[in-house]
């Protein structure tokens, strides 16, 4: 069984923005009998990883909290959320079930919310695949691979039929085009505030694809196209 605890990261200095206060305060309001744990410097040795040191150090948070998610459900169990996350409704229904996960609208795994009991094989794997992993590859660039990738791969090796929820339980905002299809059944939606992204010419170009895509082929063609993109460049 899942325990009621909810984990959450913020590594930066600076306060929190307006869009988290009020996520936050939907967690307090939808989840009155949950465990809040604030993962930040004080919580976690930055220096205890390589990938975490360096991530850190460029200010590249977001990647450095993809290690403290599998990190924090591992011994802990609960469920992760980004601080862009506003919950709805309690996740309480779901907690008898071991593995809380589900897609985005984009058909990859929606790393944003992540559940599971503690000491879960599948999460030592993801642990075992940042260990001594550096961030600043060998050329001086980043190791910017997304952890939605990383999820595919252990669901197909680790819980390959286990179903995985639709998008519009934990990700109803579709990214590429900003709509949000909530339903009777939505539990939270990840706003995709992305402070990480760099959103110059390539970033606007590439959401500008995506739309085109998803105006003539639909929100399954616009996935099967990026899927088949993403096996030609080795990402999948």
């Amino acid at each position: 069984m899942i325990p009621k605890i909810i984990h959450y990261c913020w590594l930066s200095n600076d306060p929190f923005p307006p869009l988290v206060n009020q996520c936050i305060e939907s967690w307090k309001k939808a989840l009155p009998d949950y465990e809040f744990i604030l993962w930040d410097t004080n919580k976690i040795d930055i220096n205890s990883k390589l990938w975490l040191k360096q991530s850190f150090e460029n200010k590249k948070y977001a990647f450095a909290a993809d290690y403290i998610r599998c990190y924090a459900l591992y011994h802990y169990g609960g469920i992760y959320l980004d601080a862009d996350v506003e919950v709805i409704k309690s996740f309480t229904p779901l907690l008898s079930e071991p593995i809380l996960i589900g897609e985005e609208a984009s058909g990859d795994i929606e790393a944003a919310i992540l559940g599971a009991e503690k000491g879960a094989t599948w999460l030592k794997a993801c642990l075992e695949y940042y260990e001594n992993r550096p961030f600043i590859k060998s050329n001086g660039t980043f190791d910017t691979k997304p952890i939605p990738l990383l999820l595919n791969q252990i669901k197909q090796k680790y819980f390959p039929n286990y179903p995985i929820k639709p998008f519009y339980y934990f990700s109803p905002k579709d990214y590429n085009i900003g709509k949000i299809c909530i339903t009777k059944e939505t539990f939270c939606i990840h706003h995709f505030d992305g402070k990480w992204l760099k959103k110059g010419v390539k970033y606007k170009l590439k959401i500008m694809l995506h739309r085109i895509l998803y105006i003539f082929g639909g929100r399954k063609n616009h996935n099967k196209i990026v899927r088949v993109i993403r096996r030609i460049k080795g990402l999948q």
